[in-house]
């Protein structure tokens, strides 16, 4: 566990004994996130804002290295486009339609690593 992650687990551990929370709302950083996955698992539902949902993945688009496929690639802007929509769809079809885009349809590995990136958000 990073630092930074310690450091908000700790402070939802306080707030979990402190408020009842009914929904948590963060902004997509993975620490954090990771953090509240750890403290409340799936007892507390957790939503973001969608800006910071495409802010975030913008910026794993850039980690993997995926920004000239982005640029050139007409394949990786509708996986993108479709990964950056997904906040859009009822919540019962998301997990369906993040396999679907990591299926063996769209085989590149950055790809697939972007859709489980997204998956475990």
């Amino acid at each position: 566990m990073k630092k930074i992650e310690r450091s908000a687990a700790q402070v939802f551990v306080i707030q979990k004994s402190q408020y009842r929370w009914k929904i948590m709302e963060h902004d997509f950083e993975e620490a954090p996130a990771a953090a509240l996955r750890n403290v409340y698992g799936d007892q507390l539902p957790v939503s973001g804002c969608w800006i910071h949902y495409a802010q975030a993945l913008i910026k794993r688009l850039r980690k993997l290295g995926m920004t000239d496929a982005y640029r050139n690639d007409a394949d990786t802007q509708t996986i993108f486009r479709c990964l950056l929509s997904l906040p859009l769809l009822p919540v019962a079809d998301i997990a369906r339609c993040i396999w679907f885009l990591g299926s063996e349809n769209f085989t590149a590995s950055a790809v697939c690593h972007l859709s489980k990136y997204v998956a475990v958000r």
